[in-house]
């Protein structure tokens, strides 16, 4: 299980730095502001896992199911570039390793 939390906790931390590429090419983006806060959450996040605080796999299923709501919702599948299609790929793993996390210490395997 540590090496699942550990790919989870790295997955966050690129995709963490991932959120940030924006800011420096399309500054005046409305969106940017909001994938800076998803970027910060998500460095939080991989922090915590890398920790092994129980918070940190909560966190690690509800932040990245809200940023992948919100690429469908607000973004919208017709305008996923290169970078979000990246960033949502290694949000749908980071779900499943805490899932799996959870799944473990609730059934306490």
């Amino acid at each position: 299980m540590k090496h699942i939390r550990h790919l989870a906790a790295a997955l966050l931390f690129i995709t963490g730095l991932l959120h940030f590429i924006p800011l420096f090419i399309r500054f005046d983006d409305p969106d940017t502001f909001p994938m800076l806060l998803f970027g910060l959450g998500y460095l939080i996040v991989a922090y915590l896992l890398f920790e092994n605080k129980a918070v940190g796999v909560f966190c690690g299923v509800i932040l990245p199911l809200i940023g992948v709501g919100a690429a469908f919702i607000k973004i919208g599948f017709k305008n996923w570039d290169p970078l979000l299609q990246l960033m949502i790929a290694i949000d749908v793993v980071v779900v499943v390793c805490c899932v799996l996390l959870l799944n473990r210490k609730r059934y306490g395997q």
